[in-house]
């Protein structure tokens, strides 16, 4: 079970970076596109946009980092991080009004929230 929970650790936090990084990517090629996926109707000034993505990018480098050279560290990575999926959630509740705004958001949140679990759970074993 340790030998499974550990690379349930290692895939979810590596898919976790990927999305990241994925998003920091897309931020910066098309903040218009970027910001409608993100939820929250386009405004003429993006560059909130695009300085969400590079946090977005920071932290999944960062998680990667974790994970390849203080893998225990991770559990404290992914309670702080948990706070980020819960403010985009409000604030695509708030500034979008929609649950299809809204969903995306909240799948994040129930993912990190499994993937910190599995973390305490690995560092527990």
């Amino acid at each position: 079970m340790s030998s499974l929970r550990s690379r349930l650790v290692t895939l979810g936090t590596v898919a976790m970076s990927l999305g990241l990084l994925g998003l920091c990517a897309q931020t910066l090629a098309d903040p218009f596109g970027a910001s409608q996926g993100y939820g929250v109707p386009a405004s003429t000034d993006l560059a909130w946009v695009t300085a969400a993505g590079l946090r977005d990018g920071v932290l999944g480098l960062v998680a990667l980092g974790l994970l390849r050279w203080h893998r225990s560290a991770l559990p404290l990575f992914l309670t702080i991080m948990l706070i980020l999926p819960l403010g985009d959630v409000a604030l695509s509740w708030t500034h979008g009004k929609s649950w299809m705004a809204t969903a995306p958001h909240a799948v994040g949140t129930v993912a990190i929230g499994i993937l910190l679990v599995l973390s305490f759970l690995e560092n527990r074993s």
